[in-house]
């Protein structure tokens, strides 16, 4: 088991009295602190329009963290694949990879903000499509090599990444905020991602869940040992569960 740091980074500069620059720094600051004290990972969440979060291209941030740390994780939980082109995002996570050697930890979904999807024009009901497009158009421009792709939302010719991930393929987790989806992310052999809280408080729906998906994965050959499974839960830290209980 792997322990991580999530900040969905929200930002509410007129209760804080606080810029967006200090908000940067001070979450530079958090990831710092989180690899002194042996954290696995450090993750932050992307969003758009609202005091909900302040980090909308991931990447930026992700590269200056980068230079701040020797050896945390840096992952984004989730890039929403829906709102850019999936070219774009892979040659920004590739840099990312690139500037931290080799430490990107890549998380993505298809939204479920419907302010999201009106600020950029796009028609949520269409958003499983074009996530499904993106991730296949990312994964073949992760190979280095050079491809072609048609499809209902994106096209290119005998295109090639001048920039490729350190890693040959860095891992891909995929969000799942309904039971329904686990199937599909174990049958392509790919992490799971569960954010509860934004989905369900009933620790036996996130047991259905898991099920599902691990069934899912081995059906389609994959070893149970291989099976990674990420949980962003709110939690407090004590030196006794009783201690964390009590405050």
């Amino acid at each position: 088991m792997k322990f991580g740091i999530f900040s969905v980074v929200d930002h509410y500069p007129k209760e804080l009295k606080r810029d967006v620059g200090t908000f940067y720094e001070e979450l530079l600051e958090q990831v710092e602190a989180a690899e002194s004290l042996g954290f696995d990972s450090f993750w932050i969440a992307e969003h758009h329009f609202h005091e909900y979060g302040a980090i909308p291209r991931p990447a930026i941030w992700m590269a200056a963290a980068a230079q701040r740390t020797k050896r945390i994780k840096l992952g984004c939980a989730v890039v929403v694949l829906p709102f850019d082109n999936p070219l774009r995002v892979a040659e920004d996570l590739a840099m990312v990879d690139i500037l931290s050697n080799g430490r990107l930890e890549l998380g993505v979904g298809s939204g479920y903000l419907a302010h999201e999807f009106a600020g950029f024009n796009l028609d949520p009901q269409g958003k499983r499509e074009r996530f499904d497009e993106s991730l296949t158009i990312l994964q073949k421009a992760w190979t280095g090599e050079k491809f072609s792709h048609s499809g209902q939302f994106y096209n290119c010719h005998d295109v090639q990444l001048n920039v490729v991930p350190v890693q040959k393929q860095p891992r891909i987790h995929i969000a799942v905020l309904r039971n329904e989806v686990a199937p599909f992310v174990g049958a392509q052999k790919l992490p799971m991602m569960m954010i509860p809280y934004a989905t369900t408080d009933k620790l036996e729906e996130l047991a259905e869940t898991t099920k599902n998906y691990r069934e899912a994965y081995s059906a389609a050959g994959g070893d149970s040992k291989e099976i990674e499974i990420s949980f962003g839960l709110h939690t407090h830290c004590a030196a006794t569960t009783e201690q964390a209980l009590r405050e």
